[in-house]
């Protein structure tokens, strides 16, 4: 069942698995499609085709294996109080995460004291290390792949989540017509992934920030 909000947001297209892992069948297809009687650059840019479909489908593994370590984590924040995040309408005002997709990566815009983000930054390995840059206040962001969103949101502490389990998702403002198509694709699969990790989406309408 869809979690996106139906006071903003649209019904959930395909899960990110399809959006990641549509790749498997075509890496086998890509091999499969070499002649006896191909050029030396046919056969590279194959191999080059193959090898970025196999990273893809790499990619869906760990984004699986992120969301089954975070879920439980997420868990434990309380549901999300419609009415409160309902009644904020520009991305300044916004006290929860806030997604912000682009054609190769994510930004994550989040609340955070100085000493929670000290704090997120020292754990092992974590995504936020010497990535968090600072917005103005304790609003802080940092750029990230979407196979990272699972374990980048379970690091978040209660205080991020003013709303409860709700995360807004917005299509980065600078994209361009010919890069729009990609877009969308990608902000699919946030939600999917989202969505799979219990928590709500509200997807912020084009034109309000």
């Amino acid at each position: 069942m869809s979690k996106v909000d139906s006071g903003r947001g649209r019904t959930m297209l395909p899960m990110y698995r399809q959006v990641l892992a549509a790749c498997t069948m075509g890496a086998l297809l890509t091999l499969g499609g070499c002649t006896q009687h191909a050029s030396e650059q046919d056969k590279a840019d194959a191999a080059e085709r193959a090898a970025v479909r196999q990273q893809q489908a790499d990619d869906a593994i760990a984004a699986r294996k992120g969301i089954s370590a975070a879920e439980g984590q997420l868990a434990q924040l309380p549901p999300p109080s419609k009415g409160r995040y309902l009644q904020v309408h520009t991305s300044e005002n916004w006290g929860n995460p806030f997604v912000i997709v682009g054609r190769k990566t994510l930004t994550l815009r989040v609340l955070l004291s100085d000493a929670d983000a000290e704090s997120v930054s020292k754990q092992p390995k974590s995504v936020f290390t010497g990535k968090l840059r600072v917005v103005n206040g304790s609003r802080r962001e940092l750029t990230l792949r979407l196979i990272d969103l699972p374990e980048a949101l379970a690091a978040l502490p209660e205080s991020s989540w003013q709303y409860g389990r709700v995360v807004a998702v917005d299509e980065d403002p600078a994209t361009g017509k010919r890069e729009r198509p990609q877009v969308r694709r990608n902000v699919e699969a946030v939600m999917a992934m989202l969505n799979d990790l219990d928590v709500v989406v509200n997807e912020w309408p084009y034109g309000l920030r």
